[in-house]
């Protein structure tokens, strides 16, 4: 796993990782309402429907909630870190969804995948926690980006 700093959209990768809850809206839509899922909201409109829907079929589990395109080649995947929005984030819910994370990567070819540093914004754990669950697990192709100065 490496660090950068920048900005996580504007980041040139295989995949951009979205930070995510399990919880769906009567309307279908999954609840997306702060930081990094938020900024997703806003970007893409509809990929709260998407992944709504991706919630209700195959449950709290990273998906493609939309594959790339000619004109944007990226692809968006959800991470789970909490069950419910109103929760903390879930150490042990980061580990499994970055296992997933890895075999989405090795059955899709990506060479590099970008994600924030998932749990530490409304989710409420620290970095250093949630960097040493996920140093054994992302490999080389995983780039966490900040805002702040890699730690």
């Amino acid at each position: 796993m490496k660090e950068a700093q920048g900005d996580l959209f504007e980041q040139v990768c295989d995949a951009v990782v979205i930070p995510t809850n399990g919880v769906v809206l009567r309307g279908g839509a999954a609840v997306m309402g702060l930081g990094v899922a938020l900024r997703a909201l806003q970007t893409w409109p509809g990929i709260g429907f998407t992944l709504g829907r991706l919630l209700r079929e195959r449950g709290n589990n990273v998906h493609v909630i939309f594959g790339g395109s000619p004109a944007r080649p990226t692809r968006v995947v959800s991470f789970p870190t909490k069950h419910d929005w109103r929760d903390p984030s879930d150490l042990r819910l980061i580990a499994r969804s970055a296992g997933q994370l890895v075999q989405s990567a090795d059955v899709c070819g990506w060479t590099r995948i970008c994600l924030p540093r998932v749990g530490c914004g409304a989710g409420g754990l620290m970095w250093h926690d949630v960097k040493a669950t996920l140093a054994p697990i992302l490999d080389d192709r995983f780039v966490v980006v900040s805002r702040e100065s890699p730690a």
